[in-house]
């Protein structure tokens, strides 16, 4: 009897899972390889391939410098997953993002299911799985995944376990230890927002006249944990360097964040810029300006909710009053937001359909379905109109069903008449095994992650610019590929899809300086287009409208990225070089930006140095490439 009664309980924890982690895979995993690595990925990827190669794990390096940029965590986790995987592709560099995404969903899971229960745990971690910019980033090989995923579980551990479970012990121990490991991945960040959501929510218990002073008495463990994480690594970084070096890894980042251009206007637009990276879930935290509403939850609930505002509002000027800063650096508390947004679902299940939240709750579902609805209807169109003209569309075939399938879930579960029936006939009732506000977020998310995976991550991979086989290319044709040499830096993502060692040299002063034995370089630029004309753009609608044949190689890039047509040069760019003291002749230019239509972005020249007469210097303005 015992046995059923465990495995009644633990059946429908077991489908939650199973539910959020199909939708973490079709996030974070089913196409994590399919976007060039781009951003600060690349560079990443370097310092850790660095790491490798020298075996200095201490020390964050780019072609042989020390690198102060944050301290190795990322680093250290892309050198394990490459070495493991036997590939440094961009499988093995976004992996450990992937995993810490993934990490953080369940977790919030984890902790809303042992705070309030199913309805609010499903419905958080489906909100944070895919909230706008978590869909964005959290697959990506930049640091800000495994910072959330270290600085919001140091949140939920810590408050969990002081809070619901009672332990102070564990809650200041794994929570400091987190926090420390944030700073390990990010700078000081980390600490410093573990420390100020742990003081206000000190002074908001006192000031609420909660008896939870006790659970502070705990606090000095947290802060040895802490501490010590910290001290593991900052120590040997400092005896391998200097006071200096130490002091810019840590706080130099944010130093440079401190400046004033357009800090008035920053203040006003980061609150909505945040707002907007919760879509598509923002409206539901209206609810939490009612009075009702707060008067309406529990105590436990109403205490969680005040935790998550109190750890918002603590945080938040961490990011608004530094106008340098970026919202993806708020990422740690997202799940504060997804908790709230879970909050409201979990309200709407146990009040009146016409009460606020439920009001609130109804409405956004009918309206996200028609949307979803008509996007099917836009998709399908797209592709019949597409095949009509002998068109590529972006986007795969088979998430576009799978996102016509999610929706019509999504249908039933609002609109299906009489929708609590149906799991019934299968002995699924929603009220036992899920409820129908789980549900509804379940195929909500669902519906979500599909759109993304279809419309907005298709149209990435279509527009985006990969280097790698030109760079390859160009490799090929090297004689000696492992002795070529940079004057002064080169650009992470030509280092990086190149993939052997790039031996920096210093700029030279003049022709006696350049080692004789040198014949093959690169040197960093800047490549420009002009901004396509109204003409340009009149011919490009045209040839869109037509289907005129193949694109003239003018025509502005953008209409023909993702068409199936090779990527067009560029007829009237410029490649701005800084002058170069010696004779030397062009082998190739490698366009490295981000994007097929940047009109100015970063290119790395490879050329070959001439000795004795028969070549004109190497100009600094260069108009063919």
């Amino acid at each position: 009897m015992r046995v059923n009664d465990s495995s009644e309980r633990l059946w429908p924890i077991g489908l939650d899972l199973i539910l959020i982690g199909v939708i973490l895979w079709l996030l974070y995993f089913a196409r994590l390889g399919a976007l060039p690595l781009c951003g600060e990925e690349p560079r990443r990827a370097e310092v850790a391939r660095e790491m490798v190669r020298s075996g200095d794990f201490v020390v964050p390096r780019q072609q042989g410098q020390i690198y102060c940029s944050r301290p190795p965590l990322q680093n250290w986790l892309i050198a394990l997953t490459a070495t493991m995987r036997g590939s440094w592709n961009a499988w093995s560099v976004r992996l450990p993002s992937a995993l810490a995404t993934s990490l953080l969903v369940f977790g919030v899971y984890w902790y809303a299911l042992a705070a309030i229960g199913r309805v609010l745990a499903i419905a958080a971690a489906v909100v944070l799985a895919t909230m706008g910019q978590m869909m964005h980033i959290g697959g990506m090989g930049e640091t800000d995944p495994l910072f959330a995923l270290l600085l919001g579980g140091s949140l939920l551990i810590w408050h969990g376990c002081l809070v619901f479970a009672g332990r102070p012990f564990l809650g200041w121990t794994f929570g400091g230890l987190l926090a420390g490991l944030s700073g390990l991945a990010k700078g000081a960040q980390g600490p410093i927002s573990f420390w100020l959501v742990v003081g206000a929510w000190l002074l908001f218990s006192l000031l609420r006249g909660r008896e939870t002073l006790r659970h502070f008495l705990w606090a000095p463990l947290g802060i040895l944990a802490c501490l010590g994480v910290l001290a593991a690594w900052t120590i040997p970084y400092y005896l391998a360097t200097d006071l200096g070096r130490t002091w810019e890894i840590w706080f130099g980042q944010i130093e440079s964040r401190l400046g004033t251009a357009k800090f008035p206007a920053h203040l006003l637009t980061r609150p909505l810029e945040t707002l907007a990276c919760w879509l598509p879930w923002t409206p539901l935290l209206v609810p939490f300006l009612s009075r009702k509403f707060w008067n309406e939850l529990a105590d436990r609930e109403k205490q969680t909710a005040q935790f998550c505002l109190v750890a918002l509002a603590a945080t938040f000027p961490t990011v608004w009053l530094v106008p340098e800063a970026r919202n993806r650096y708020f990422l740690g508390l997202y799940p504060a937001a997804a908790i709230l947004v879970g909050l409201a679902v979990h309200q709407a299940s146990r009040t009146p359909i016409l009460s606020l939240v439920g009001r609130i709750w109804e409405q956004f579902l009918r309206i996200s379905a028609v949307i979803a609805g008509i996007l099917a209807g836009v998709g399908f169109l797209a592709v019949i109109l597409a095949y009509l003209l002998s068109l590529a569309v972006p986007w795969h075939p088979l998430d576009l069903l799978g996102y016509a399938a999610a929706t019509l879930l999504l249908w039933v579960v609002v609109f299906g008449a009489g929708a609590e029936t149906i799991p019934k006939k299968f002995e699924l009732p929603w009220e036992e095994r899920l409820p129908r506000n789980a549900a509804a977020s379940v195929a909500l998310g669902g519906v979500v992650g599909f759109a993304h995976l279809t419309f907005v991550h298709s149209f990435w991979v279509s527009m985006a610019h990969d280097p790698g086989p030109q760079i390859a290319a160009v490799r090929g044709i090297l004689p000696h590929p492992e002795q070529l040499v940079s004057f002064g830096p080169v650009f992470h993502r030509f280092r990086y899809y190149y993939g052997l060692p790039i031996r920096l040299l210093p700029w030279p002063a003049d022709a006696s300086t350049v080692p004789p034995e040198i014949t093959y370089f690169c040197v960093e630029g800047v490549l420009t287009r002009p901004k396509p004309t109204p003409a340009d753009l009149l011919r490009g609608l045209w040839w869109v409208s037509t289907f005129s044949g193949p694109p003239d190689p003018s025509l502005p890039q953008f209409f023909t990225a993702g068409r199936g047509f090779p990527e067009q040069s560029f007829e009237a760019g410029r490649l701005e070089l800084p002058e170069l003291p010696f004779d030397w002749e062009v082998v190739a230019v490698v366009p490295c930006g981000r994007n097929k239509t940047e009109t100015t972005q970063p290119a790395v020249v490879v050329g070959r140095i001439v000795r004795g007469a028969g070549i004109a210097r190497g100009s600094s303005d260069i108009g063919l490439y």
